[in-house]
């Protein structure tokens, strides 16, 4: 028996077609680096353990440069 439960009104966290479509990723990948600020997660990932090692891999090298300049 459930006892309580919090909905999160965010949860899963996604992008909304309309946000996707007018280029949400493409404008989170060109803040990547900014003021030395790097965004990673869900939401530039998906939400798998797979997809979040995946990403990162393709990532990390490019976080990795832009701190060493």
């Amino acid at each position: 028996n459930v006892r309580s439960y919090k909905l999160w009104k965010n949860y899963p966290s996604r992008v909304t077609i309309d946000a996707e479509n007018n280029g949400w990723y493409e404008n989170m990948n060109d803040l990547q680096g900014t003021n030395g600020i790097f965004f990673i997660g869900e939401m530039l990932s998906q939400l798998s353990v797979h997809s979040v090692i995946d990403w990162l891999d393709k990532k990390l090298p490019q976080f990795v440069d832009i701190m060493q300049n």
